[in-house]
């Protein structure tokens, strides 16, 4: 039985704290790509079995500029390939669909920092990590501040995996949990916590 990252400290004062209890701000998603769902207290994002890409983010919360996110994330069913890549991730200053920051990890052991367009992904950096196994929990903090040169690092477990600085990049905007894969994965995420870095 894996044990359970721990949650955010009680003493940590947040912008927006999220613990799943309910499903108010997180309205369902389902489509070919995927589903998305709150189910027992945790945040579910399901790839479609053929691969896809979706994110999940909570309605009627104000858009962020400098800010931490911090969130549990557990890979519950990992893809019927081992070598098929799935990846979880944190999305923050989100302007539009699919255009923001992606701070992430992946099952392969890849941890990377992106720039998200619409027409296209720029990898500002990409390291090797730990690959997150099935039934593996973690407690990933995904940084993003900065006006002008903005500065974006993520951590799990309290440990710096990997940093960047995007020159002229987004001031502000909302954050999202981001799953993806090449064929089906289900992640849970849990204790959702925003704060000032």
């Amino acid at each position: 039985m894996p044990v359970r990252s721990p949650g955010p400290s009680p003493t940590i004062q947040a912008m927006f704290q999220e613990d799943f209890s309910t499903d108010s701000l997180w309205p369902p998603i389902e489509g070919r790509f995927g589903e998305a769902r709150v189910i027992d207290g945790s945040y579910r994002m399901r790839v479609g079995r053929e691969g896809g890409y979706l994110y999940g983010s909570p309605t009627n919360v104000a858009i962020f500029d400098d800010a931490t996110v911090e969130v549990s994330v557990t890979l519950v069913e990992g893809a019927d390939d081992a070598a098929d890549e799935a990846t979880a991730a944190v999305a923050c200053r989100g302007v539009d669909d699919f255009v923001w920051y992606e701070l992430g990890i992946t099952s392969t052991g890849v941890a990377f920092i992106s720039h998200v367009r619409l027409d296209g992904i720029e990898d500002l950096a990409v390291v090797a990590a730990a690959p997150l196994m099935e039934g593996d929990t973690v407690r990933l903090a995904a940084t993003c501040e900065g006006v002008r040169d903005i500065g974006l690092s993520l951590s799990m477990d309290g440990e710096t995996l990997v940093e960047a600085t995007d020159v002229n990049g987004f001031a502000l905007g909302f954050v999202a949990l981001v799953v993806s894969g090449r064929s089906s994965a289900t992640f849970e995420f849990d204790e959702v916590l925003i704060r000032r870095p």
